[in-house]
């Protein structure tokens, strides 16, 4: 990972799972942890999460490169949280259109 002046930084994956199973209902995670802006509706939730979570932490990723925020931020975590289950993201008025079109796509709030 890389910082905003361009230094490289060390990241700690210690919370990465690797499931056993191959089916696909075997592979989910009930685990909570870190930013709660980064958070998927289903972790929230609380019915499991997989490969759609990290998915839309992606998306938060990409609307904060672009953009400079968070988009779902907000005073309180509590509030962060509201943001996500609803699907309220404010982008601000530099997003382009395209980018907007991918983050509507990405961020859905039944991963089913």
């Amino acid at each position: 990972m890389i910082d905003h002046s361009g230094h490289i930084k060390l990241i700690d994956f210690g919370f990465a799972k690797q499931f056993k199973s191959t089916k696909a209902e075997d592979q989910r995670t009930f685990t909570t942890c870190g930013t709660p802006d980064y958070t998927a509706p289903e972790v929230i939730k609380g019915i499991g999460a997989s490969f759609p979570a990290d998915i839309w932490s992606l998306g938060v990723m990409i609307a904060e490169i672009y953009t400079g925020t968070k988009p779902f931020s907000s005073g309180s975590p509590k509030d962060i949280y509201e943001n996500i289950i609803y699907c309220r993201a404010e982008y601000g008025s530099g997003l382009k259109l395209q980018c907007r079109l991918l983050l509507e796509r990405i961020f859905v709030v039944d991963p089913g």
